[in-house]
């Protein structure tokens, strides 16, 4: 039962399922979870911290731990026979939720990558722009190591040399205001 009910949720959820047998038991299938998209696509509608019930300060050691503890206490193979069908189904759902959230959050690259979409969307919802500004029209500041420019409340707004490919939306050190970056 398990088993129809995690490759159904896997299809549905965009994850690749590898089913195998257990060397020398035959009987024994292993269910191997690959995520295709890495789910960036659902950053608006997903938020992966709160599913590992964890937040964007905590370290990649204190995720791992928090992942470990959930991912065992929803793993197919720890849950009950007699579990009626709807509720062995959220599980499932909830155990395939925590995986991709620790595909993302476990991965130094992907987890920067989040952050910046995450940050972004959330200032796209929060304020609207004040301006556009090209880079062009930004000064490079040698000492921070990042681009700026002043903001008309006399704030300024940053960018990192690393971040400049990645960020359209910069938010102002000291009022609310946002510049998109064109």
């Amino acid at each position: 039962m398990f088993r129809d009910v995690f490759l159904l949720l896997a299809r549905e959820s965009g994850t690749t399922v590898k089913v195998g047998r257990t060397f020398g038991h035959p009987e024994e299938e292993i269910l191997e979870i690959h995520s295709c998209a890495m789910a960036f696509e659902d950053i608006p509608k997903k938020d992966w911290y709160s599913i590992l019930g964890a937040g964007p300060s905590d370290s990649l050691t204190e995720l791992k731990r928090k992942y470990q503890r959930l991912i065992l206490l929803y793993h197919p193979d720890k849950q009950s026979t007699d579990v009626p069908a709807g509720e062995a189904e959220a599980r499932m759902q909830r155990f395939i939720e925590i995986d991709r959230a620790w595909k993302i959050l476990g991965n130094e690259e992907r987890k920067k990558e989040y952050d910046l979409q995450r940050r972004e969307y959330e200032l796209e919802q929060g304020w609207p722009v004040d301006t556009q500004v090209s880079f062009e029209d930004m000064t490079w500041n040698h000492n921070d190591h990042c681009y700026s420019f002043t903001c008309r409340c006399g704030g300024k707004y940053r960018v990192s040399k690393n971040e400049v490919e990645d960020v359209s939306l910069v938010s102002c050190d000291t009022c609310s205001l946002l510049i998109e970056i064109i």
